[in-house]
């Protein structure tokens, strides 16, 4: 997965699936407070199916929505 955060940026898009669950943890440890290795396994497969997960980077970890 290919990573360009911008400075003032409010969300990231993740789209792709030729990535390892590792380094999709990686990319999602700073924004949930989940399992690591079971969210990155959930979103890997929505980006195996060609869907795409925006994470809200402006939301509390602990708010139940700011991956979507």
């Amino acid at each position: 997965i290919p990573t360009d955060i911008c400075k003032n940026a409010t969300h990231i898009v993740l789209f792709s699936s030729r990535s390892s669950t590792r380094k999709l943890a990686d990319i999602i440890s700073p924004y949930t407070d989940t399992d690591l290795h079971k969210a990155s396994k959930v979103l890997n497969g929505y980006l195996r199916q060609k869907e795409f997960v925006v994470i809200d980077i402006n939301k509390p970890r602990s708010e139940s929505f700011s991956l979507r």
